[in-house]
């Protein structure tokens, strides 16, 4: 393994098969595959209070200010988001323009390019992530007094007409969960070149894990869910079968492999921690593992400064890992531990990695977040 450069300040969000953009702030700037000559490219629509406190790292990492992902469709159309915020982005001029109003002040934790499920052509779909006070973990499961939903939203990326679903450059819903059912959503996912396509559900709970779209009665119904081996935010098909690491704080973590036709994880691997970003590279899978803490206990001032990470978490180091699919061996690319600040306050210890990796040929860019002498720097690593 060998660091090829490491830049303070940017945050890789997204590769092409010619560049790399990255954010500073709200600036979105771009450079090429070798981490240089990174140069101001958009700016993300933002009133000067906002912007002001994004350029103050304790800030920005307490209000969790800055651009959380971003994903490119082609070289020249890339949507990336930003608190409750999808903007559009012009590849080719740089313009931003916001695309769509998450209600409700809801989030989403990544965006991905799916083959649409009701229409045709490509879809971007995402699952509102965010603290559900009548969800599993928070609220017991138990439905308030306005029962409410957790929905998956989806935009047609294709001409389209008449189900509001399939209408180019609108926003619908595509499915939708009882609020008190689950936490929130991970992550909607396409495996196998789109034959499948999967809802990452999070986080505690009967309905936690993975459910599979069922074309025939277009929802999406339970595939493997109730346990936190099956609680994960990314996952890759191949070979008849899934393979994806745990997601929980709560019990040791692994990669693991959902083999057709079963619905128990078999174990490939122990990892340190719980698992949330991962890249791909030709031939295999990146992943990190993070440093954060156990279940909240409901004492408010408790739980934001809390330091002690939950039973899951094995390692006050954020781990940086490599797996190949062809010699089904699993290694350490980089690692780095947490780093002062309470994990709920001032964000989990952990490595992201951008969209799009894959057009790297094999070279790596992490991001370090809340991790000792690299948090907020940019890594281009060669496994």
């Amino acid at each position: 393994m060998k660091v090829l450069s490491r830049i303070r300040g940017y945050k890789p969000l997204a590769v092409t098969p010619t560049r790399i953009f990255l954010s500073k702030g709200t600036d979105i700037c771009v450079g090429d595959h070798g981490l240089r000559n990174i140069k101001p490219f958009g700016r993300i629509p933002a009133n000067r209070w906002y912007d002001g406190l994004g350029r103050v790292r304790l800030l920005a990492r307490v209000l969790r200010l800055g651009v959380t992902s971003m994903i490119a469709v082609d070289e020249a159309l890339g949507f990336l988001n930003i608190g409750s915020k999808i903007y559009r982005i012009d590849l080719e001029t740089g313009a931003v323009e916001l695309d769509f109003l998450i209600p409700k002040g809801r989030k989403a934790l990544n965006l991905s390019i799916i083959p649409h499920p009701v229409g045709h052509g490509n879809a971007l779909v995402f699952g509102e992530y965010y603290a559900n006070r009548a969800g599993p973990m928070l609220g017991g499961g138990r439905a308030g007094s306005e029962p409410d939903f957790v929905n998956i939203w989806v935009r047609c990326l294709d001409p389209g007409r008449g189900d509001p679903r399939v209408v180019g450059g609108k926003w619908a819903v595509l499915d939708r969960f009882e609020d008190n059912s689950i936490d929130h959503i991970h992550a909607v996912v396409a495996v196998n070149n789109g034959a499948e396509i999967y809802a990452l559900v999070g986080d505690t709970g009967a309905n936690v894990g993975f459910w599979r779209w069922e074309g025939e009665v277009e929802r999406f119904r339970p595939f493997a869910v109730g346990g936190q081996e099956v609680r994960a935010t990314w996952v890759v098909g191949g070979a008849g079968a899934l393979l994806y690491a745990s997601d929980t704080q709560l019990e040791p973590n692994y990669l693991l492999r959902l083999l057709s036709g079963q619905k128990a994880p078999m174990r490939v691997a122990p990892i340190e921690g719980s698992s949330i970003y991962a890249g791909h590279i030709p031939g295999g899978i990146v992943f990190s593992t993070s440093v954060e803490p156990g279940m909240p206990s409901g004492r408010f001032l408790a739980d934001v400064l809390e330091t002690r990470p939950g039973p899951g978490i094995l390692s006050n180091q954020a781990i940086l890992y490599h797996f190949d699919h062809a010699g089904e061996s699993l290694g350490t690319v980089f690692a780095a531990e947490k780093d002062w600040m309470p994990a709920r306050l001032g964000q989990f210890g952990t490595f992201m990695m951008p969209s799009g990796m894959e057009n790297l040929g094999g070279r790596i860019l992490a991001y370090g977040n809340a991790v000792k002498g690299h948090d907020n720097c940019c890594l281009l690593i060669e496994p």
